[in-house]
């Protein structure tokens, strides 16, 4: 969501980037009920709060194209969307929202099958792309890879290396926690060593991919990110 003149690299933000992730079910009268967890910019929605309640009407055309309309709190959004693989996708974009300059685009995957503890078992590859907030107008981009092993209690232990802006980090070693429900939600913590932060995320597949969402980190530990991660299991032992 991003407002202000633009500065020549930087831009001035009021909210900067949003991200949320988030479990919903399509009923066969094209309706559909859930909740999400979100950030945006600043405004951290964070594990203190109960998930955002998502109620939305889906309308599908004959060519697999349709759209998706919901409410956030007082205002009306509508994303247009793509059904694929034979409807276990959808792939959307936002084309009515609150905030006239904001836009994101939405990837949905279905839960297909339990994703209890016992599965999340094994290595996993964390691909995280985020922003940073520099000060109170000028954020970085930043990008990381995170190599877990993750056990069957939900501890973890790996790898982390990454760029933001023009620094590279080289790989260290970080812990973890996941705790997964049955509803295949999730949440967990990772522990960088400068800082821990917090987050929420859906697995599917089967336990063998997630997205996550990193929600709040210590504060004056290190910059707070506003981003999300795909997660994917590289073996299961």
């Amino acid at each position: 969501i991003v407002t202000g003149v633009a500065d020549g690299f930087h831009w001035n933000a009021l909210h900067a980037p949003i991200a949320g992730v988030g479990v919903y079910t399509v009923k066969p009268d094209g309706t559909a009920d859930g909740s999400y967890w979100m950030v945006a910019g600043a405004m951290d929605f964070g594990p203190r709060l109960t998930p955002i309640p998502l109620h939305a009407t889906i309308s599908i055309n004959p060519d697999c194209t349709g759209l998706m309309n919901y409410s956030f709190g007082s205002y009306s959004l509508s994303e247009e969307l793509t059904v694929l693989d034979n409807g276990n996708e959808i792939r959307s974009m936002a084309v009515q929202t609150a905030v006239p300059t904001s836009t994101w685009n939405t990837t949905s995957r279905r839960v297909g099958g339990a994703c209890t503890q016992n599965k999340v078992v094994g290595y996993y590859l964390l691909s995280c792309k985020s922003l940073f907030q520099l000060d109170a107008t000028h954020i970085f981009a930043g990008t990381g890879l995170i190599r877990l092993h993750i056990s069957r209690d939900g501890t973890a232990i790996g790898t982390f290396g990454g760029k933001f802006g023009p620094v590279n980090v080289p790989d260290y070693q970080v812990s973890a926690t996941f705790k997964v429900n049955d509803d295949c939600t999730a949440e967990g913590t990772l522990n960088y060593g400068v800082g821990e932060s917090v987050a929420k995320g859906v697995f599917f597949n089967e336990g063998k991919e997630a997205y996550w969402l990193p929600l709040v980190i210590n504060p004056g530990a290190v910059p707070q990110p506003y981003g999300y991660c795909d997660i994917k299991q590289i073996s299961n032992h």
